[in-house]
């Protein structure tokens, strides 16, 4: 059985269960045990077997329990089963049967997490011993008490890591199977500082990981014309239909009286600029008396004034005092860090090589590796 084949998922996707659907239960149940130590292989994957049979037509069925039409029957694999530990006041087994019923499907799950939560915590007799816990059980003394010895020892141990605290708890609680010779499945990692040499050690722990945002000022710049902040109230279309109203009432106000004359530009931008020129000018009285009969001429003037010299002049007064309060913000011309000339990016692994098949945790240690060696090179002359 091929643990690593392409089409398992890994174990870094989280608990997963391995089920094998078979009429040859006790052959796969004999092959799965004689495995050994090397169950290891298959952690986080529990396995459960599920018995079937071939009817006269050759239709795959569930072998019942106790003729049960609505049941099934699971069969649990323990990975860490020893003969010699005993498991909720019994001794443990290889395979622990879950009955399930059809109609309450959602009660076979909670079953199957029980049994496992139950059995991942005999764990903690698989792990192995270390240098500091092997001098403990030196000390102990075979034919006395354990835990009487265990707190009699006037050396006190005082831990100087996680690993060394985890080291002590676990001799705690394996101290009560120490004539077992149960076969270690783990090894607790060893943790050292970073060596001269060019070869560094392997052990890696990965507390976190963190992202990173970029910030680039390449080829943003400020803006140099003199005018820019009069004309950055308004975008470039805004300020285009600006001048067309602007030169639509310049031709109505000239073209509409009867003899041509300039005084509409005059109006009209002095009304544009909150000019009085409305009542001070003689020429646009003369021009345009208010008792004259084109009513379209000043229904025209006034629309003006309400439009450009009342709204359009506050608004811009207004966006003209934020951006001179407000920070400007400058768009950069490029999308992606990629478009800077002479970008660099240090990627934490070559997607051509191997690595692509690597769990998170290798990619990460070798990245890490990499930047070490990156930073803190190894010097030959000291050597």
């Amino acid at each position: 059985m091929n643990w690593r084949h392409r089409y398992i998922k890994k174990t870094s996707f989280g608990i997963q269960y391995f089920v094998i659907v078979t009429n040859f239960k006790s052959t796969f149940q004999k092959f799965i045990e004689t495995l050994g130590a090397a169950s290891h292989r298959y952690i986080l994957r529990e396995i459960i077997i599920v018995e079937v049979v071939l009817d006269t037509e050759r239709i795959i069925l569930p072998v019942l329990e106790n003729n049960d039409k609505d049941g099934i029957v699971l069969y649990y694999h323990n990975m860490y089963h020893h003969d010699g530990i005993i498991l909720k006041g019994q001794k443990s087994k290889w395979w622990y049967k879950i009955t399930c019923s059809i109609p309450a499907g959602q009660n076979c799950f909670k079953k199957l997490q029980a049994i496992g939560d139950t059995v991942s915590n005999l764990n903690k007799y698989f792990w192995n011993r270390r240098t500091n816990t092997e001098r403990m059980y030196n000390r102990l003394d075979s034919n006395a008490n354990p835990i009487k010895r265990w707190y009699s020892v006037s050396e006190k141990f005082i831990p100087s890591n996680l690993i060394s605290l985890v080291e002590f708890w676990l001799l705690n609680e394996h101290i009560e199977y120490v004539k077992l010779n149960i076969t270690p499945f783990y090894n607790l990692p060893v943790l050292k500082k970073y060596a001269s040499a060019h070869i560094r050690p392997l052990e890696f722990i990965m507390q976190k990981v963190q992202t990173a945002s970029f910030l680039s000022c390449y080829n943003v710049k400020q803006e140099s014309f003199i005018l820019s902040a009069l004309n950055s109230p308004f975008d470039v279309e805004s300020w285009i239909l600006i001048q067309l109203g602007i030169w639509v009432m310049i031709i109505s106000l000239t073209l509409l009286p009867r003899v041509l004359s300039s005084d509409g530009v005059m109006v009209v931008v002095g009304i544009l600029l909150e000019n009085s020129v409305l009542n001070q000018s003689e020429k646009f009285t003369t021009r345009f008396p208010k008792r004259s009969s084109k009513y379209g001429i000043h229904l025209l003037i006034a629309a003006w004034v309400l439009l450009a010299g009342t709204t359009l002049t506050n608004w811009y007064k207004a966006l003209f005092t934020m951006e001179l309060v407000t920070p400007p913000t400058y768009a950069p011309p490029w999308e992606t860090t990629l478009d800077i000339e002479g970008i660099q990016v240090l990627m934490p692994y070559n997607l051509l090589d191997m690595t692509g098949m690597e769990t998170a945790i290798d990619r990460y240690m070798r990245f890490y590796i990499s930047i070490s060696e990156i930073f803190f090179p190894y010097n030959y002359e000291t050597k």
